[in-house]
């Protein structure tokens, strides 16, 4: 692993860290490859229960995968190139196995906002701030923005934030849901461990189910939705992490599971 993307594991939380400070932590080619190739190691390893997203130094959680200066010396076929494999990349943290937290600890901006959106939950240090600036460029935002900013903040919300490129503070993306946690300088670190291991003790063919009928039904018709919601919680009521999960609570004693 090169030194752009710091790899770290504890408990079953593994921890990547976009570590490219000196480019507001931008996803270049070479590193969105190298995330991509990460995702799809950890999606069936029974080892992880939790992935942490975020990036190095306090200024910029990511920056993007572009700006204005970097398009004007690209082809549009190098820009479109790019734009693809950071949807992949997105997708691809979307649909993992294991819940991604994003752990935003400085300036989600344009793709690097996009990025967050993609993970199944966000927590933000208190000078984090988040923009999807691309409309001041004459665009607008290419690598999921306006397909997943309405089902976390509403329609009305995504529109003003997309329209006008301002910037939103982490005060308020707690508000508006963006967010699930916002928390201070000193606070940080505790509260995005805290939410990842609070995870990491729970059941993980549990905590799967879960993401994947979040992820599934969020656009299905409510009937469709139950049928599925039904057939996975038959799945896993015949497991053993469910026979352990009544035994250890019936037995006033922690449970131990076993992802079996």
């Amino acid at each position: 692993m090169s030194q752009e993307l710091i790899e770290t594991t504890d408990e079953g939380v593994v921890t990547l860290a976009i570590n490219r400070p000196e480019d507001k932590n931008m996803l270049s080619d070479n590193l969105l490859e190298e995330l991509l190739k990460k995702v799809y190691a950890l999606d069936n390893d029974n080892a992880v229960r939790v992935v942490v997203l975020t990036g190095t130094g306090n200024e910029f959680f990511c920056g993007g995968i572009f700006n204005p200066k970097m398009m004007s010396q690209l082809t549009h076929h190098q820009i479109r190139t790019r734009r693809q494999r950071a949807n992949e990349l997105f997708d691809r943290l979307e649909s993992l196995t294991h819940p991604v937290i994003a752990a935003i600890n400085g300036r989600a901006q344009a793709g690097g906002f996009e990025m967050a959106m993609a993970c199944d939950m966000r927590v933000a240090a208190a000078h984090a701030t988040f923009a999807l600036p691309e409309t001041s460029w004459g665009m607008f935002p290419g690598a999921g923005g306006p397909l997943r900013l309405p089902f976390l903040v509403g329609m009305g919300m995504a529109m003003d934030i997309i329209m006008t490129g301002r910037d939103v503070s982490a005060e308020e993306a707690r508000r508006i849901g963006l967010v699930e946690r916002a928390a201070g300088p000193n606070e940080f670190a505790s509260a995005v461990q805290g939410l990842s291991r609070a995870i990491a003790r729970t059941g993980l063919l549990g905590n799967r189910a879960v993401k994947k009928l979040v992820r599934a039904t969020l656009r299905m018709d409510l009937k469709t939705a139950r049928s599925y919601s039904d057939a996975l919680r038959d799945t896993i009521a015949g497991t053993a992490d469910s026979a352990e999960g009544i035994a250890a609570y019936c037995a006033n004693r922690p449970p131990r599971f076993q992802g079996k």
